[in-house]
């Protein structure tokens, strides 16, 4: 019980960090997302429970501060959660090309699938400056700071509380 109240903790620091600091930054147009990285980190070192359940906390989160819009981070974020957590029993993970290679990846499965969302429910936007700027620049953006947030995250997942049980 301790472990899934550390991750609820863990899960609203880092939204709190991303909605009050990170949100306001803005580099040639495109924001980086601690939050999608942070949930990727995870599901790199987790198993599926644990992973899904911290995408999901981070989803509702995330989407209560979007009125319009509620579920779609929730939904991306399971996703993600869910197929990184069966991907990582057969990768290496103590390399850090594997974060970097998967959150570039996986945050333009994220764009795609946001655009998709806003199409379905005829959003407009302009598709055009979006596929050919932002997603590239926000994917190699987030790939940097998966750099940092794999060893922060991998440093969390040893600590006692989120070790496994071990069981006979």
């Amino acid at each position: 019980m301790k472990k899934y109240a550390y991750i609820i903790f863990i899960a609203i620091i880092a939204i709190v960090i991303q909605q009050s600091l990170i949100s306001s930054i803005n580099i040639f147009g495109a924001k980086f997302d601690i939050v999608y990285v942070l949930i990727i980190c995870f599901s790199l070192l987790r198993n599926e429970l644990e992973s899904v359940v911290f995408a999901l906390i981070c989803g509702i989160i995330r989407d209560s501060f979007f009125p319009f819009v509620f579920g779609i981070n929730c939904i991306i974020y399971i996703i993600t959660a869910f197929l990184l957590a069966k991907l990582q029993k057969r990768i290496y993970r103590d390399s850090l090309i594997i974060p970097v290679f998967f959150t570039f990846v996986f945050t333009i499965l994220k764009t795609i699938l946001y655009y998709s969302y806003f199409y379905i429910a005829s959003i407009k936007f302009d598709f055009k400056v979006h596929v050919s700027q932002l997603i590239f620049l926000e994917s190699v953006y987030n790939s940097i700071v998966s750099i940092f947030l794999y060893r922060i995250t991998k440093n969390i997942c040893l600590k006692d509380v989120m070790q496994e049980e071990w069981k006979f």
